[in-house]
């Protein structure tokens, strides 16, 4: 239960092999100005009157109820299926910061991936796979071919 041990490792063992680091998310002052643009008052409000995972997803509800301490429920969290359930529910219920917080980030973080050449390892949080894959196999394809939704298991 290390946040953020993924980034450090990477780092470590792309200084080892010589490898260019790069940052390839949206700067967090700029986050979080665009969260402060993009919200009202009442978004705000409604985001801390709002229970915490009202409406849940069958998938959240599970993992609440076989949660024994909150390591279990960080392994949980760590699986793509609760991920999407919580994205879900982000959209559902905060559709401007899902906004800013997920699409946007997405949308950024491809754009930077695809500036860059040759072998790339892009490490990056759970919550954007779905997203990235999808806008990369947007632009890789184009319209002209409809991706097919991934699936893959982490």
């Amino acid at each position: 239960m290390d946040p953020g041990l993924e980034f450090k490792v990477a780092m470590e063992e792309g200084e080892k092999r010589g490898a260019r680091i790069v940052f390839g998310d949206v700067p967090i002052k700029t986050t979080m100005g665009r969260i402060t643009s993009a919200m009202t008052a009442m978004d705000v409000v409604k985001i801390f009157a709002s229970p915490l995972f009202s409406k849940p997803s069958p998938e959240m509800r599970e993992l609440f109820e076989n949660m024994k301490n909150i390591e279990s429920v960080v392994e949980g969290m760590k699986r793509r299926v609760v991920v999407r359930a919580m994205q879900r529910w982000m959209a559902e219920m905060h559709p401007k910061l899902a906004q800013v917080l997920i699409h946007e980030r997405d949308k950024y973080m491809v754009e930077q991936l695809r500036k860059l050449e040759g072998r790339v390892v892009a490490v990056v949080g759970l919550g954007h796979l779905d997203g990235i894959e999808r806008l990369w196999e947007d632009t890789e394809f184009g319209a002209s071919q409809p991706p097919t939704p991934s699936d893959h298991s982490v």
